[in-house]
């Protein structure tokens, strides 16, 4: 079983420094957006969410969604720190890496 689109959510601001209500907004600052995108990315492509419930969760149609998996792609063929960001993101995400409440 994956993960909730609630935890993935918190997981992702906690990682990127934001808030949930930064995350589903319309707020188009780079760390806003690149959280967004990794969100997006470990979602559809780690969790195998579907491209409807990206949008509902943070406010999106899925043209825009799309973009961003697209957008994260291409940085991740042309840009190491990225790619270096995201395995980081990834590690972060992991199960075991929660902490109890």
């Amino acid at each position: 079983m994956g993960m909730s689109m609630e935890s993935m959510m918190a997981r992702t601001c906690q990682f990127f420094e934001v808030n949930i209500e930064q995350l589903q907004s319309k707020w188009r600052k780079r760390e806003v957006v690149e959280a967004r995108y990794f969100f997006y990315y470990y979602a559809k492509n780690i969790e195998s969410k579907t491209l409807v419930m990206l949008g509902n969760a943070t406010n999106r149609d899925h043209t825009t969604i799309i973009h961003g998996l697209r957008t994260m792609e291409n940085l991740f063929e042309t840009d190491r720190a990225y790619r270096d960001r995201w395995i980081r993101f990834v590690e972060f995400m992991k199960p075991e890496k929660l902490i109890a409440a």
